[in-house]
């Protein structure tokens, strides 16, 4: 879905921010058309590397560009997928933007600081006499950056940390040149985090530290989880916590809130099961009729329970148990 976007309007600091915090509330509410209808006003807009840093905009479009409507919602479904398609064209003509006029090795580059790099005590290294140019099939690594392993396999860890790390490079406030260092930076001390909790005894590689490895590159690549890797540029997820949380830790905003809605679920019916137990104990004594028929076994020895499964304005479900036969049926 192509929309022609073309920005011809002179834009501020204060405007694109008021742009960010509409654009905000309309997808926490899950409005879709109403957050397409301002991309669509604010593809009009030119905005350059100064503004989005400022204003920080770039991360909001990432998580548009990747959003996804609430498991039960499936009529937004259509909405979601035009301001998906929208809020990745934006995102593309800024990165285009950003990068004319630019060389394919950005002036300055090497001067970035070194220091941060991690000193690993092996000499072998992966070669950056060939620059790599911003081709995202391949990773681009700063003259600046010395990756000494000293070992086969972690070099390749590396270079693919580096890579899914690069990738997308908006979403923080820092212009492209700078983020392109910065995430090979982090991806650096991430794979060296990792080996220092998972080395053998020999201070060789094995199955424990090429499974983590693996299982976080799995993560980062995961296209409908987008804020993990802004999270871990930002420093909010540091590569020793990486190098030892659980795989619940990474899950997107989105799984997060259907592992604890079933959470719910699953305690709520827990709580049912006893109280039907105790109300078909307290019936079976009596020996009283319940008020419905069970649709099995015709007995009107029954107990019920209500619940509210659908919208608020429609009338409850009844959820019916046979005495006699164990019967269950809602109505």
């Amino acid at each position: 879905m192509s929309h022609s976007l073309k920005a011809t309007e002179k834009t501020t600091e204060d405007e694109l921010q008021d742009f960010r915090a509409a654009l905000d509330k309309s997808f926490r509410a899950h409005h879709y058309a109403e957050a397409y209808k301002q991309l669509r006003a604010l593809s009009a807009k030119i905005v350059d590397k100064d503004l989005l840093k400022a204003t920080g905009i770039g991360k909001l479009m990432t998580t548009l560009s990747n959003a996804t409507p609430p498991a039960d919602r499936g009529d937004l479904g259509e909405d979601a997928e035009k301001m998906r398609a929208i809020a990745k064209e934006i995102l593309e003509a800024w990165r285009k933007a950003v990068q004319k006029g630019k060389p394919p090795v950005p002036e300055g580059m090497a001067a970035a600081e070194s220091e941060d790099s991690p000193q690993l005590s092996k000499t072998a290294s992966i070669s950056t006499e060939a620059t790599i140019t911003r081709n995202e099939a391949e990773p681009y690594i700063p003259e600046s950056l010395k990756i000494t392993t000293g070992d086969d396999s972690r070099n390749k860890i590396v270079l693919s940390f580096i890579k899914y790390m690069q990738k997308p490079a908006i979403g923080l406030p820092m212009n492209m040149e700078e983020q392109l260092v910065h995430a090979a930076r982090v991806a650096v001390k991430l794979e060296e985090a990792i080996y220092q909790k998972y080395q053998t005894m020999s201070g060789g590689v094995g199955t424990d530290y090429l499974n983590r490895s693996r299982m976080l590159l799995a993560n980062l690549g995961d296209s409908k989880n987008p804020n993990l890797k802004i999270n871990v540029l930002s420093n909010v997820l540091t590569p020793d916590f990486l190098a030892k949380c659980n795989t619940t830790d990474l899950a997107s905003d989105e799984l997060k809130r259907l592992r604890e809605k079933m959470a719910k679920e699953n305690l709520a019916a827990a709580r049912t099961d006893i109280q039907m137990e105790l109300l078909r104990e307290k019936q079976t004594a009596s020996g009283a009729e319940g008020f419905f028929h069970c649709k099995k076994c015709k007995s009107k020895r029954t107990t019920y329970y209500q619940m509210q499964t659908r919208g608020a304005d429609e009338p409850m479900t009844n959820f019916v148990s046979c005495i006699d036969c164990n019967h269950s049926f809602k109505c």
